[in-house]
């Protein structure tokens, strides 16, 4: 398992996992980490005594998808689902380190996102229901 990308979202940082098996594509995320732990991790010089120091608020499994596509695109897919998973409640504030996903496709992925929430909320308002 190795860093895919690793970004802010509600005061906190999350760093997102990407492992791929024979049959599955899956994404794993860490929260609560302090930007030096991220910062090693991504450079490959993190050791468990880095772990130690840290107040981990959460790590875990989040989706498995079966695999397919280039890692990229499987990474950029599993990481829409779940930005689009957690809408309404928790929204990512911008990439702090990149990984398979860069800058360009992560902000990218969040504009098609944003601009899909926006023409959904503009054809409601112009719907006119017989719930008012």
């Amino acid at each position: 398992m190795r860093l895919r990308s690793t970004y802010r979202a509600r005061n906190h940082e999350e760093a997102s996992f990407f492992r791929r098996t024979e049959t599955t594509d899956e994404l794993w995320i860490a929260a609560g980490f302090i930007r030096s732990i991220i910062r090693c991790i991504t450079d490959g010089t993190a050791s468990l005594k880095d772990f130690e120091k840290i107040n981990l608020m959460g790590a875990g499994f989040v989706f498995a998808v079966p695999r397919k596509d280039e890692q990229f695109f499987a990474c950029l897919n599993l990481l829409n689902d779940l930005f689009r998973a957690r809408l309404g409640v928790y929204w990512p504030e911008g990439l702090i380190a990149d990984g398979i996903v860069n800058k360009s496709a992560f902000d990218s992925l969040l504009g098609r996102i944003k601009h899909e929430l926006e023409e959904n909320a503009q054809e409601a308002r112009e719907t006119e229901t017989e719930i008012m």
